[in-house]
């Protein structure tokens, strides 16, 4: 369907969009990133939904607007949607100046094809984490903002099954659709922050420098065996995999 759909004539090859659950590492790699002296960060600002709640007719829901569909979005409201981004991003984006942003906003799940539509050249990285592990770094260290599911490990489980489904989706479209997507995991960037960091820079095809990688701090979620009490009893709600 989205193939169907006209997209902007523009080209935005120097936006990546870098998304997982919360504590999954995508805050810490877009941070990271930074050090790169052509990428910026916008850090966590619902730019996208804004931008489809005034443009794209995302619908108001007590937890923040939603946009159900692509399909039937004209040109003009996509372009409406590009423009009104790219002119908030460059307002939020920290080093100023820079030719590359990146935006780590985990909300936006559902709003990544409407990214790919309004943004033609847009690139996507994906961060997962073991499922055990961010079900307990959810928990334990809350997410900032509204975020009733992290309350509970119930609601933090099946919230995490969501995301992890939702990646899956957008990863086959994008395939699909020719968009570039680059796949990395809390483990990978743990394990060597510099050569992973520089592998995904890479992939999204941009120039190498010398940039350290994210740094995780020590957290109970590391030594999520010795929680198996409270987990195994919602272990069925989580993802499947890494």
């Amino acid at each position: 369907a989205m193939k169907k759909i006209t997209r902007p004539d523009r080209d935005d090859a120097a936006r990546v969009f870098v998304f997982g659950a919360p504590h999954a590492g995508g805050e810490h790699l877009a941070r990271a990133l930074t050090a790169h002296p052509d990428i910026a960060c916008t850090g966590h600002a619902e730019l996208l939904t804004a931008a489809a709640a005034r443009k794209a007719g995302a619908k108001p829901t007590p937890y923040r607007p939603i946009l159900p569909t692509c399909q039937g979005l004209r040109r003009d409201q996509l372009d409406a949607v590009a423009n009104i981004y790219t002119k908030n991003a460059a307002a939020f984006a920290l080093p100023k100046n820079r030719a590359v942003t990146v935006d780590p906003t985990t909300v936006h799940a559902h709003m990544l094809g409407l990214a790919a539509l309004a943004m033609p050249g847009s690139k996507f990285v994906f961060v997962k984490r073991d499922p055990r592990q961010n079900l307990l770094s959810c928990f334990f260290n809350g997410v900032p903002g509204h975020h009733p599911y992290t309350k509970e490990l119930p609601t933090t489980a099946a919230f995490l099954r969501d995301i992890d489904r939702t990646i899956d989706h957008w990863r086959a479209v994008f395939a699909d659709l020719g968009i570039t997507v680059v796949d990395t995991t809390y483990a990978a960037l743990k394990a060597d922050p510099a050569a992973e960091t520089a592998r995904v820079i890479a992939a999204l095809g941009f120039a190498p420098a010398p940039v350290p990688g994210p740094r995780f701090p020590p957290e109970p979620a590391d030594h999520a065996d010795r929680y198996a009490k409270r987990i195994d009893p919602v272990a069925a709600l989580l993802p499947t995999g890494t």
